[in-house]
C-alpha cells in the first residue's frame, strides 16, 4: 500500500483517519502513522513512516520482547500434556513460531542438547512445541523422531539430521512438499541443498509472514531470528541452491 502527499480532506482516500481492517491511519506532523492490532500475539503496533512507500511489517524482535515466557512454558505444558492424552494431532503454527522467535538468536539457552550443526535440531524443538509427537524407532532409522537427551544418543537422526527429517517427513503424513518457496506461511520448514545433488544440507523455519508477504526466516547455525527470505535468497550468489519447502499439516497423523 502507498500512501503520499498531505492528507486531502477532499478525498476519502486520503482522510487524517483511515481504518482498514485491523489497522487505522492518522496522519499526524507531516507523517503517517499506523496503528493495528496482531491477533496472534496481542500485540498492538505503531509504525511511523514519512510520505513513502509503508511496508506493514512489525520486527519480529518486536514481538519477542513482549511474548510472555511464564504462558509460553504454560501452554506447552498444556499442550504436551493433551497430546499424551488424546488421538486428536495437531501442529500449532502459533506455539512452534513463538518459540522460534524466542529462541532463535540463542545458543544454549533452551534446556536441549546442542549439536555442532544444530539446524535441524531446533526447528524440531520448535516442531514439538507446536504439537508433534515423538515417534520410537532405532536412533539411526528414518523412521523414528524423538529426543532423550542422554549421552550417547540424545535424539533420533531425524530430529537433528537434515536429510533424515526429510525422509521421515516425506514418508509420513505430517506435511508435503510444495513448489515455491514464496508461498511459504509462518510454522513452514524450508530445507536447503548448497552442494551437488539432492542431499538435505540445511533446514530453517518460517518465523513470520507479514501482512504484505514478506517472509521471515529463523534459525540455528548460524543462529538469527527474523531474517528476510529475500535476503537468505540473495546469499545465493552463484544461483546454485536447490531450494525444498514444506507446508506444515495443522491435522496430521503419525
Amino acid at each position: 500500500m502507498k500512501l503520499s502527499g498531505d492528507p486531502d480532506s477532499r478525498s476519502p482516500r486520503y482522510s487524517k483517519e483511515i481504518n482498514y481492517h485491523m489497522m487505522s491511519f492518522s496522519f499526524e506532523d507531516s507523517s503517517w502513522k499506523i496503528s493495528y492490532d496482531d491477533d496472534r500475539f496481542g500485540i498492538e503496533h505503531n509504525i511511523t513512516r514519512k510520505n513513502s512507500d509503508i511496508e506493514i511489517n512489525p520486527a519480529s524482535s518486536d514481538i519477542k520482547k513482549r511474548i510472555d515466557q511464564n504462558t509460553l512454558q504454560k501452554s506447552i505444558y498444556l499442550l504436551d500434556t493433551e497430546r499424551k492424552n488424546s488421538t486428536n494431532l495437531v501442529y500449532s503454527r502459533e506455539l512452534a513460531t513463538q518459540y522460534a522467535i524466542a529462541h532463535g538468536a540463542q545458543e544454549g539457552e533452551n534446556g536441549y542438547h546442542e549439536f555442532s550443526y544444530n539446524c535441524t535440531n531446533f526447528i524440531s524443538q520448535c516442531l514439538w512445541t507446536g504439537g508433534w509427537v515423538e515417534v520410537a524407532g532405532y536412533y539411526k532409522s528414518n523412521s523414528g523422531w524423538w529426543y532423550s537427551g542422554g549421552w550417547p544418543f540424545y535424539a533420533a537422526y531425524p530430529w537433528h539430521n537434515a536429510q533424515y527429517w526429510y525422509e521421515f517427513t516425506n514418508n509420513t503424513r505430517r506435511g508435503e512438499r510444495i513448489y515455491n518457496i514464496w508461498d511459504l506461511w509462518f510454522g513452514d520448514i524450508l530445507q536447503y541443498n548448497w552442494t551437488k545433488g539432492y542431499t538435505m544440507d540445511h533446514s530453517a523455519i518460517v518465523s513470520y509472514r507479514s501482512y504484505t508477504g514478506v517472509i521471515y526466516m529463523t534459525q540455528h547455525t548460524p543462529n538469527y531470528e527474523g531474517k528476510p527470505l529475500s535476503d537468505v535468497v540473495a546469499g545465493d550468489v552463484d544461483g546454485d541452491w536447490n531450494y525444498f519447502p514444506w507446508r506444515m499439516y495443522v491435522n496430521y497423523e503419525m
